[in-house]
């Protein structure tokens, strides 16, 4: 694991990028609580979150199903990737140019929105409720498989956070 925190900490070629990002997904998929809890105690979010800035398809899907990983297995571990940053590194993803790139940074936001009360509700209020408004945007003209992941989450808000639609709506 040292060697992976060393290499996303101090490289810049793309292609030793994503050997790491594809190391650290394989290592969350289905790998349990331990395995998770052992990434984040690399402090290496700063240096995923830069790939996901990165102008490659590829280094961004892997990054995300990697954060995907992480983010399906616990609330504690949601509310670990929350407080490193990851709403700030995501949104900007759902705005990617490439569809299959929205679809992954949409599943993402359905595991954060199925966080706890605190953790839905950081995501609502983020910058007064942009997600939101841009995931409502993304229903009416995107993509089916991103309208799927999309609707997922309006509908959480219908049945648990009624007042923040509203609010979110009414802006």
């Amino acid at each position: 694991m040292r060697y992976i925190q060393n290499f996303l900490a101090t490289s810049t070629d793309q292609e030793t990028l994503l050997y790491c990002m594809w190391s650290l997904q394989y290592i969350t998929r289905g790998g349990g609580e331990s395995e998770i809890n052992e990434v984040l105690q690399m402090e290496i979010f700063e240096d995923i979150f830069k790939c996901l800035q990165i102008d490659n398809d590829k280094l961004k899907a892997v990054t995300l199903r990697t954060i995907i990983n992480i983010s399906s297995e616990s609330d504690y571990q949601m509310q670990a990737l929350m407080n490193r940053g990851l709403l700030d590194a995501l949104y900007p993803l759902l705005q990617d140019s490439n569809r299959s790139v929205r679809t992954q940074a949409s599943a993402v936001y359905a595991n954060l929105l199925a966080g706890t009360g605190d953790q839905v509700k950081e995501v609502i209020d983020w910058h007064d409720g942009k997600v939101i408004q841009t995931l409502m945007e993304m229903v009416n003209r995107d993509h089916p498989d991103v309208n799927f992941f999309c609707e997922q989450k309006l509908i959480f808000f219908l049945g648990f956070g009624r007042v923040y639609l509203c609010t979110v709506q009414c802006m």
